[in-house]
């Protein structure tokens, strides 16, 4: 049997208050034995035999070559896990705005300057 902090959950070997974690004087008594779960297996997916396009489910025509042909399969990351290891430079996307983003400052500037004066 373990028992459980009724405040903070954290679990203990012994009923014997107060909690190391939260101080707290009370403990619940806890089943620690795991609940009955079933193994449903990994996530499928339609995969047309043609082009390769997976499909979440099965109805055809694939919506990219229209084959009839789905089969299950697991689903293949690699593509996702590619694409996630493409890190973006953000210096390449902002150099093209650089001129606009001068002239914005430089205006700015001079307008903080007239009002000054």
């Amino acid at each position: 049997m373990v028992y459980r902090c009724a405040r903070c959950g954290k679990p203990h070997p012994r009923d014997d208050p107060p909690c190391t974690d939260c101080g707290h004087n009370s403990f619940d008594e806890y089943d620690d034995t795991t609940s009955g779960t079933v193994d449903t297996g990994g996530n499928l997916v339609w995969q047309c035999q043609d082009c390769g396009r997976e499909h979440v489910k099965h109805s055809p025509p694939c919506s990219r070559c229209g084959s009839q042909d789905l089969r299950k399969v697991e689903p293949d990351y690699t593509e996702l896990d590619r694409t996630l290891e493409q890190r973006t430079e953000w210096g390449a996307i902002a150099r093209p705005y650089l001129p606009l983003i001068g002239v914005i400052a430089a205006a700015g500037l001079v307008l903080i300057i007239l009002i000054v004066l």
